[in-house]
């Protein structure tokens, strides 16, 4: 039988062992936890939940618009992916041959993301708060207008309500021609790629039911919306 005393050390050895191995463990959790912390790029923090909206989702990626009312500021487009923030590389549209000084005068005011995830339908408030819309590619690159004029500042008003889950802008135009060819009708348009338009709906005002929805929506699901004047 080993002596008392060494039993005693014995179990003294163990206790601290336990110990030490908690610790230790207790600290690998700490860093574990640390590092899987996802941590969003400079300049994220400064925007509060106050300013920014939900402008679509895509699988597990979701995207966030957001802006202050600062004279510098247009909007800002963030992804939100693992619970990581980083900004698209989107800017405002330039200067147009009529006008050098567009693009700095307004601001994002809405966007929803396409159903494949490629692009925003946003909407732009322009200077005296003309709403314009245009197609905003995700990589970057030149903004397009849905009227597809090259002269941005010639635009029609147009008004982007969202898209159809065939991948379709539905926008409201009350006035002048749009793609600079046809006869033109004020009214609810469906506008594809390329600017592709058809008419569905024919109105001076939006129809009261129809809203702006980050979600998509059928074209049968559209026309019961838009009620008896769709066609």
């Amino acid at each position: 039988m080993p002596p008392r005393a060494a039993l005693g050390l014995t179990a003294r050895l163990a206790f601290a062992f336990a110990i030490a191995a908690a610790l230790l463990s207790g600290c690998a959790s700490s860093v574990a936890k640390k590092s899987a912390k996802a941590v969003s790029e400079p300049g994220i923090a400064k925007w509060k939940a106050k300013d920014c909206q939900p402008a679509g989702s895509h699988g597990s990626t979701s995207y966030l618009l957001c802006w202050q009312p600062n004279d510098d500021q247009h909007g800002t487009f963030l992804r939100v992916e693992g619970g990581k923030k980083t900004t698209l590389p989107l800017e405002p549209q330039g200067p147009t041959p009529t006008a050098s000084m567009a693009g700095r005068v307004g601001h994002w005011a809405w966007a929803a993301l396409s159903p494949d995830g490629s692009r925003f339908l946003g909407q732009w408030s322009a200077e005296c708060e003309v709403p314009i819309a245009f197609f905003v590619s995700l990589d970057g690159g030149k903004t397009v207008p849905v009227s597809a004029e090259n002269d941005w500042v010639n635009n029609p008003n147009t008004e982007g309500f969202g898209w159809t889950t065939d991948g379709r802008a539905i926008v409201f135009i009350p006035t002048k021609p749009a793609c600079g060819a046809g006869v033109f009708h004020p009214g609810i348009y469906l506008v594809g790629r390329n600017c592709p338009q058809k008419l569905i709906w024919r109105g001076n005002e939006p129809p009261p039911k129809l809203e702006r929805s980050l979600e998509p929506r059928s074209v049968g699901q559209l026309r019961k919306t838009l009620g008896p004047n769709a066609s």
